[in-house]
């Protein structure tokens, strides 16, 4: 297994490659022939992997032809076998009845002359009335045709039926040779004998029995020769009967006539080439000799079997299938092989570093960048290294600056990293530059990684955090300027709502009192002047108030962004707090015209009243804010280990795509209720840190023009220890970001 991994690495070995120069960053890899130096990309082992593989696949093809033709061949040979048998064994069942039907018809033919012998032999002296009786039921049922012939000293003088056979009575088979050798044979054997076919004196072709007739000496008892008995039956007769010619379509039959030395002497019917054709063979024994029976094909023995096209065109289809399959599977691996040569030369075109470790953690494969940027463990980055080995081997040759003095920690933290498989680690090199590492695993339990140079993201990063520190620093000194000149302003602008503090009102007041006897009018005026001034004081107080909130929200936030907002807990009234809070508002609401409804339980929880009482003021204010017309509830309720509080409006309502951005800094729904209404954007965003300080949290539901309900989930106890892990975290507050995330 481990041959095999090695096997397997080292055709994944880093390819050397012209980095590209270009110094912008981009983690799209294109796929193209070229790498983005513009030279050509060599493909690993390309050549010979090509011609190695078009020849497995040519052999392969020329295999499974060769293999199709072989087994094609010995299907139709085996098939011919087993149908030539089968067809042999079809024609010698044919021919075995055909010789039976035969040798039946021979023997009735022979029984009937044996008959009619032995009663001539009885009484030689008979009439033709006599033979006739004796005739008639020898012939009666036989086989159409059949003719009875006796021939006395040889010639015929009784024959049987006499119709149609008159013209041979009176014949003298002396004077007939063709008819005279089977006579003679018949009566020198003394046994049947059967002749033909042969040419008939009445007509047609035919088969004669012929049966010698000896009759007894009443003396000395020998026999003697006293003529012969010959059956006469038609050749088509003869054979139809018997089903000669009915052997079966597509056969062809033939029969012949044996001499004693089981030679072929003479045909009988048929055509002697049948016998030339490798035919199937019956004998019939008779006591004259023996009559060889033929069948064979008519066209001759097959030489293909009947389905051979079958059977070639069977085989042909599963070649053509496996052809296919050998075909499909060589392209998929062809194209396998090009994704992999592409994929390894985009890898290696990549400006990031990149690496795969296998489920063992040895290094599978990597680009060359990977090893440029660990170039003082370049020594030991090859494939079957482990990564912990390449780790240990740059701690100890100064390859992560960070890991001085803390080596072991250093290694087990970066381990762990990379064994998770899921985390994003930032990493700082000997010359000052900061890699991003994204390290995943795979399905097949492997790792891995892109090594990112983020040093001009760092930079900027850290640029922008400095930028935006002096803007929170500039914030909150501005802020601070602000606030004590509003502070003065607010001072003083109590005094103009209550002159009659001032002394100097005082003897104003008296000098124009004295004076209004004489003339009523500079009273009047007095009082006019100071009624203008109060109102003009009002406004500078609403204005300078509005503006002393904005301020105190932007000093909020900047101790919320650097982690410097305080917390005083400590056992607080719920009830008591939306009190104040109602009272406070309860004047506004008065003169916009709408209600104000508050309702709380007797509810104690441990927390800072101060930053409850800014949490409730804000939501309240930002409800009286938005609601023109209908009314403002505030409630509390313990639930419970948590304390809910809900502050509901009827006003202008919130999109439910802008449920969770008006929790962000700096954002309002509506830039034209901004516009109308004012503030900063920070209220909602502080209001949430606050419940979150105190183990919570703010949701909201809200329907356009009928109105919104934030609900607030605070702790009853914990808030302390809530405080200490958000303190303890790496930032010191939420985000917009992270809160999205989340």
């Amino acid at each position: 297994m481990t041959g095999q991994k090695n096997r397997f690495c080292h055709h994944l070995v880093p390819i050397p490659l012209r980095q590209s120069p270009c110094k912008s960053r981009t983690h799209a890899v294109t796929v193209s022939g070229r790498a983005r130096s513009g030279g050509k990309v060599p493909i690993v082992n390309r050549p010979k992997n090509a011609k190695q593989s078009a020849a497995i696949y040519l052999t392969t093809i020329a295999a499974v032809s060769i293999l199709g033709f072989l087994t094609t061949y010995y299907l139709q040979r085996a098939y011919l076998r087993s149908y030539t048998a089968s067809l042999r064994a079809e024609l010698s069942d044919q021919s075995y009845r055909v010789a039976e039907a035969l040798r039946q018809e021979i023997f009735r033919m022979e029984l009937v002359t044996r008959g009619l012998a032995g009663t001539i032999s009885v009484t030689p002296d008979l009439t033709q009335d006599q033979f006739e009786a004796f005739a008639r039921p020898l012939i009666n049922g036989e086989a159409e045709g059949m003719q009875l012939a006796v021939a006395p000293n040889l010639e015929v003088t009784y024959v049987y039926p006499e119709e149609g056979n008159r013209n041979v009575i009176g014949m003298d088979y002396r004077i007939v040779p063709s008819q005279l050798v089977s006579v003679n044979e018949s009566r020198r054997k003394r046994t049947p004998v059967l002749s033909g076919p042969v040419s008939l004196v009445q007509g047609g072709r035919g088969y004669i029995l012929r049966h010698p007739v000896y009759v007894p000496d009443p003396v000395t008892g020998n026999t003697t020769f006293w003529g012969v008995v010959s059956l006469v039956l038609p050749e088509k007769v003869l054979l139809a009967d018997a089903g000669f010619r009915d052997a079966g379509p597509g056969y062809i039959t033939a029969m012949r006539r044996m001499n004693a030395a089981g030679q072929p002497e003479r045909m009988m019917a048929g055509a002697p080439a049948v016998f030339e054709r490798d035919a199937i063979l019956q004998t019939i024994d008779l006591p004259d000799g023996d009559i060889q029976l033929g069948i064979a094909p008519a066209g001759g023995w097959p030489l293909v079997a009947p389905n051979a096209g079958w059977i070639a065109g069977i085989v042909l289809t599963i070649v053509l299938c496996i052809v296919g399959i050998v075909t499909a599977i060589h392209r998929l691996a062809r194209g396998r092989e090009e994704a992999r040569q592409t994929l390894l030369h985009s890898i290696e075109s990549l400006d990031d570093g990149f690496a795969i470790y296998d489920e063992e953690d040895r290094l599978a494969m990597c680009n060359r960048k990977y090893i440029e940027i660990y170039s003082r463990a370049a020594k030991v980055i090859r494939p079957g290294t482990t990564f912990s080995e390449i780790v240990r081997y740059g701690v100890a040759h100064g390859q992560y600056p960070e890991a001085e003095g803390r080596e072991e920690e250093f290694i087990a933290e970066r381990f762990a990293a990379h064994r998770a498989g899921n985390r994003i680690v930032e990493e700082r090199l000997p010359d000052g530059r900061w890699l991003k590492i994204c390290e995943k695993k795979t399905r097949d339990n492997y790792t891995a990684g892109v090594w990112v140079d983020v040093t001009e993201l760092k930079q900027a990063r850290e640029e922008a955090e400095d930028a935006n520190r002096a803007k929170s620093e500039f914030f909150a000194n501005v802020s601070h300027e602000l606030r004590t000149p509003l502070t003065i302003i607010l001072g003083y602008t109590s005094f103009l709502s209550n002159p009659e503090v001032l002394p100097d009102y005082a003897a104003m007041r008296k000098a124009v009192s004295e004076r209004a006897d004489a003339d009523p009018e500079i009273l009047r005026l007095h009082d006019r002047l100071v009624q203008a001034t109060q109102t003009y004081n009002r406004k500078i107080q609403s204005s300078a108030r509005h503006l002393l909130t904005m301020v105190n929200e932007i000093l909020d936030w900047a101790q919320i962004e650097h982690g410097r907002m305080s917390f005083e807990y400590g056992e607080l009234r719920l009830d008591e707090l939306v009190g104040e809070v109602c009272e406070e508002f309860r004047t506004t609401t008065d003169g916009k015209g709408i209600g104000l409804h508050c309702n709380a339980e007797e509810v104690t929880l441990d927390g800072d009243a101060v930053r409850l009482k800014q949490l409730l003021y804000n939501l309240v204010g930002n409800a009286v804010k938005f609601t023109s017309e209908g009314s403002v509830t505030l409630s509390a309720w313990a639930e419970g280990d948590m304390v809910r509080i809900q502050v509901s409006d009827t006003g202008c309502g919130i999109p439910e795509a802008d449920a969770e951005a008006i929790f962000e800094r700096f954002r309002q729904v509506d830039g034209s209720a901004t516009r109308r209404h004012g503030g900063t954007g920070l209220g909602l965003s502080i209001a949430r840190f606050i419940a979150e300080h105190h183990g919570g949290d703010i949701t909201l539901s809200s329907a356009v023009n009928e109105g919104t309900t934030f609900d607030v989930i605070l702790a009853r106890s914990g808030s302390r220890k809530a405080t200490a892990r958000l303190a303890a975290s790496d930032t010191p507050a939420p985000t917009d970001e992270d809160r999205k995330a989340a």
